[in-house]
């Protein structure tokens, strides 16, 4: 299914740890952490189902998925990671603090 294709075998099939797959995103300067923490969580929540909404509409139900459509959304894997990265530092910040 589409979910775990996002969740798991797009990430899996660059072969790179986490670890890996971290360092290889790009490095955010306090301004640009700050931007990507604005906002609420139900706006994020709005942010991801509208992107959801492009990712489900781009394949037709039962279509195999081939390198390219991973090769196509790989910038969009690493923008969500590193947004969903620095927003659940600040909701932990924000409870912990």
């Amino acid at each position: 299914n589409l979910h775990r294709v996002w969740d798991g075998d797009m990430i899996n099939s660059y072969g790179m740890s986490f670890s890996e797959l971290a360092d290889r995103l790009s490095r955010l300067s306090r301004q640009e952490v700050k931007e990507l923490q604005a906002g609420s969580v139900v706006d994020w929540l709005e942010e991801s189902h509208e992107i959801a909404g492009r990712i489900y509409g781009s394949v037709n139900t039962g279509e195999k998925l081939m390198f390219r459509y991973s090769y196509l959304w790989w910038p969009t894997v690493e923008d969500r990671l590193q947004k969903g990265g620095v927003r659940l530092a600040k909701v932990l910040n924000e409870l912990f603090n």
